[in-house]
């Protein structure tokens, strides 16, 4: 489980400060999967996914936090969404 470290505003922008969860992404695992293993892990992460594409954040922003020309979005659906 990820341990929240700090919540904060700067300028306004929300922003948290989390460690890393571990383990493997699902790009890395699933390639390793086959078979009974691998449905239900794919079921589990459309699952996931979909649930997240309809988070939304009134006021906030999703988007990468590091970038110099950061990508923006309102909904976190958007966000993941190719340009």
């Amino acid at each position: 489980m990820s341990r929240v470290r700090e919540i904060s505003r700067i300028d306004g922008q929300l922003y948290v400060i989390e460690d890393r969860i571990g383990g493997l992404s699902m790009a890395a695992l699933l390639p390793k999967l086959s078979g009974e293993r691998r449905a239900p892990a794919l079921r589990a992460y459309l699952a996931a996914a979909e649930a997240m594409s309809v988070a939304s954040a009134p006021g906030e922003a999703f988007g990468d936090l590091l970038l110099d020309q950061p990508t923006r979005c309102d909904r976190w659906s958007d966000y993941l969404s190719p340009p």
